[in-house]
């Protein structure tokens, strides 16, 4: 089927540029976990949304976001 799969950790304040330097113009879905499991990293997902959609048009980005509700995470940087 010709599906390649590249893992990338995306959390952090390094995840958008890894994730940039990753990306290839075949891309088309960017799957993020957040918080990460086990780890419980956090991932940046608007710098992710921002450097996915500038990166190559028409690229999703599907987020998985195990058991941390969104409304705390995208706030967390205010506490």
């Amino acid at each position: 089927m010709g599906v390649k799969t590249t893992y990338v950790d995306l959390s952090g304040p390094g995840g958008a540029s890894r994730l940039k330097a990753a990306m290839t113009p075949r891309t088309k879905l960017v799957m993020c976990e957040s918080p990460t499991n086990p780890m419980m990293r956090i991932c940046d997902l608007e710098a992710l949304a921002a450097t996915t959609h500038a990166t190559t048009p028409g690229v999703y980005l599907m987020l998985e976001r195990g058991t941390l509700f969104i409304g705390i995470q995208l706030n967390a940087r205010r506490f």
